[in-house]
């Protein structure tokens, strides 16, 4: 991995995690507050691929079960999963598509908060999914939706210009080599 992007990850995770656990926890409707682990686990998932993304989620995920949770993992394991999943769409488009990282944003929550009911509802014995649906799974949703369209062009703005600044040109430099070669029949 580069510095440069593992400094930025350093950085973007426990910011993210004070802002999902404080900041927005406080000031959202009763307690209700973006996941900001899963926006991030998704877009390192669309601009990085998996294995990146799968190690935001984990330590993001580990962030939130040891300060939050009775069990240690199901977070963790939550996010990796969904850094997984997520990353197998990186690099079929441009980072710069707007509607496919929605989409991944999208299904990575409702996927991420169905299982929480399986787990921490429907386990103790509470099958009251029309009240969750109504008062837990749409805000946060629609929180969550809302500030990735905000955070998504921030973190591509970052990404392009502070961790990939110099290996554009790089690629510039040394592409018509590749492409000359295969014209002549791969031969080089």
């Amino acid at each position: 991995m580069d510095f440069k992007r593992i400094l930025t990850a350093a950085v973007c995770i426990p910011i993210f995690f004070v802002l999902q656990t404080t900041v927005f926890r406080v000031t959202g409707p009763e307690g209700m507050a973006p996941n900001f682990i899963l926006i991030l686990t998704v877009i390192y998932a669309w601009l990085r691929g998996p294995r990146a993304a799968m190690i935001c989620g984990l330590i993001g995920g580990l962030l939130i079960d040891i300060f939050f949770m009775n069990g240690l993992g199901f977070y963790a394991l939550l996010y990796v999963y969904a850094g997984f999943v997520c990353g197998q769409a990186h690099s079929s488009l441009d980072v710069r598509e707007f509607r496919i990282p929605i989409l991944l944003i999208f299904g990575a929550e409702v996927l991420t908060q169905l299982l929480q009911f399986l787990f921490f509802f429907v386990l103790n014995g509470y099958f009251l999914f029309r009240y969750f649906f109504l008062q837990r799974l749409l805000p946060e949703l629609f929180f969550t939706m809302l500030l990735f369209i905000v955070v998504y062009p921030l973190l591509l703005l970052l990404e392009e210009r502070f961790v990939n600044s110099g290996k554009a040109e790089e690629k510039e430099d040394w592409s018509f080599i590749d492409d000359t070669a295969d014209e002549k029949g791969g031969a080089g």
